[in-house]
């Protein structure tokens, strides 16, 4: 399989990639101007091919393996989680129990938590003026077997069935499960106010879930969406995820697992290869220990990854690209211990990646960040983190943004051609360090800028490079001394009022 899909691979990407992509060298030191222009040359071909790649076969990582990117991103440092990766067995339940119920006893327990906002529309959206929804209480089903208890409870004959499509929504109860495969279609109509909603464990692997139909001519904001609530637990492999979604609270943006914290965890929670295209966001929230894994993620009508609440979150090797008006993965609220590493984020709007709002300890390693209409990196407003090794360029704003987060390291990473500052550090805590060490600072709106940056501790940083706009901000003033040090041989710890001898305090942070 993984070799047809290489071949899939080839075919699609052979025409589409110069010799450029070839020829980038793993960089050590300062890069020259013209590696730099090379790397550009190579990102602007990258996220045309990538574009223009419609095939859902070909997954990130071949996309990225192809494109001589992957010394940047170090896809081989990203281990797989052990034991939270593999695929689970089976699990055949007994007896399938299958019933209609109304729509709004689901919405509600959704509402507990994450409240009705949206719910209306769907209210609003289903044909039947009864707006029941098949539930299936216990047992496993299939596709097939959703359709024929359809047809037996009378909400859908097997006629209306014979296309394929899905006219009534679909309820998966706590004690029940889905098993879907490759020779599944989840086609769910958006004039009869379909929708998938799982409480209890869906897996799938090679199956396409996508909208069929104009708008829904009694609410037309609803877009059937995937939704897996309380103490619901999935695993996505392979699969297409096309045109689902809708709202700006997450839970019904395309494919969500929103769980409720008072309900025993199940099993383990994976998306793993699969193509995400024209969703409003996939969303996860207090769902603990999450691996989101070599997924596409195109176009995006929201932000395209979400994470709140949600503790130990992996997010490794996913390939976000496209028209999307907002950041391309944000880990908010509380959720820490997270890691976002060997992602590629290519253009779209505002930061590339957010971390924010007690997310602490959180690692950020490996990952591109590329021609974004706002920054490339924002961490704020929570304790610890480590931004390392990453590749941030061509970002319409900063580079690296550092603000109200004490116990921040910044280090090895490149840093080309952001208008804005390359670094910026703001309200932080008084005499709290900021480690800021071996970045590769080039051609940005300037080097570092600072607001209320309090202690910045500065080694190895390369600003040779940078030249004329070294420092920005309230720490301007100490400029002759970044000048006077291009290549950062000389260690410095630097405040606004010059350098700093004072005793400095640590945040205590471990990752």
């Amino acid at each position: 399989m993984h070799d047809r899909l290489k071949h899939i691979a080839k075919q699609a990407l052979g025409a589409c990639f110069s010799m450029v992509f070839c020829a980038i060298p793993a960089m050590s030191g300062a890069a020259t101007i013209q590696e730099v222009e090379d790397l550009r040359s190579a990102l602007r071909g990258f996220a045309a091919t990538v574009g223009d790649t419609q095939d859902t076969r070909v997954q990130a990582d071949a996309l990225i393996g192809a494109s001589g990117l992957t010394g940047i991103v170090d896809l081989q440092t990203i281990a797989r989680p052990t034991g939270q990766i593999a695929a689970a067995a089976p699990q055949r339940g007994g007896m399938v129990d299958a019933r209609p119920m109304d729509v709004r006893f689901a919405l509600g327990l959704i509402a507990q938590i994450y409240g009705a906002k949206d719910n209306l529309d769907i209210i609003e959206a289903q044909a039947n003026p009864s707006g029941e929804a098949l539930v299936i209480n216990r047992g496993t089903v299939t596709l097939a077997e959703i359709f024929r208890q359809l047809d037996r409870t009378g909400l859908q004959s097997a006629a209306d069935s014979a296309d394929g499509v899905l006219r009534v929504p679909v309820i998966i109860w706590a004690e029940g499960a889905i098993e879907l495969g490759p020779q599944d279609r989840v086609i769910m109509s958006r004039e009869h106010g379909a929708f998938l909603a799982n409480f209890g464990r869906m897996t799938a692997n090679g199956t396409e879930f996508t909208t069929v139909g104009g708008m829904n001519p009694k609410n037309t904001d609803f877009i059937p969406f995937v939704v897996n609530a309380g103490g619901a637990s999935v695993e996505l492999r392979n699969s297409v995820v096309d045109g689902l979604g809708f709202g700006s609270e997450g839970k019904f943006g395309g494919f969500s697992l929103v769980r409720n914290p008072l309900m025993v965890k199940r099993d383990r929670n994976v998306l793993e290869n699969n193509t995400f295209r024209n969703l409003v966001s996939v969303t996860t929230s207090m769902a603990d220990g999450v691996v989101i894994r070599n997924n596409r993620i195109s176009d995006s009508r929201g932000p395209s990854l979400v994470v709140t609440h949600s503790i130990e979150t992996r997010l490794l090797g996913n390939l976000i690209s496209g028209n999307a008006p907002t950041n391309g993965i944000r880990l908010l609220q509380g959720s820490a211990r997270g890691i976002i590493a060997g992602n590629i984020i290519l253009e779209g709007d505002r930061a590339g990646i957010v971390v924010q709002n007690d997310s602490n300890n959180v690692i950020i390693r490996n990952n591109i960040v590329w021609a974004r209409g706002g920054g490339g990196i924002t961490i704020s407003k929570s304790r610890c983190g480590l931004v390392e090794a990453n590749l941030v360029m061509d970002n319409r704003q900063k580079g690296i943004e550092v603000r109200s987060t004490p116990g921040v390291t910044v280090r090895s990473n490149r840093i080309y051609g952001n208008r804005s500052a390359a670094l910026w550090v703001s309200d932080q805590e008084k005499e709290v360090i900021t480690h800021i060490e071996g970045n590769d600072v080039n051609a940005n709106g300037s080097g570092i800028a600072t607001a209320q940056g309090e202690v910045l501790a500065l080694m190895g940083n390369d600003f040779t490079k940078q030249f004329p706009r070294f420092v920005d901000g309230d720490i301007s003033p100490q400029g002759r001394l970044i000048a006077s040090n291009l290549d950062g041989s000389v260690p410095v710890v630097l405040t606004a009022g010059g350098v700093y001898t004072g005793a400095a305090q640590t945040a205590g942070c471990e990752y």
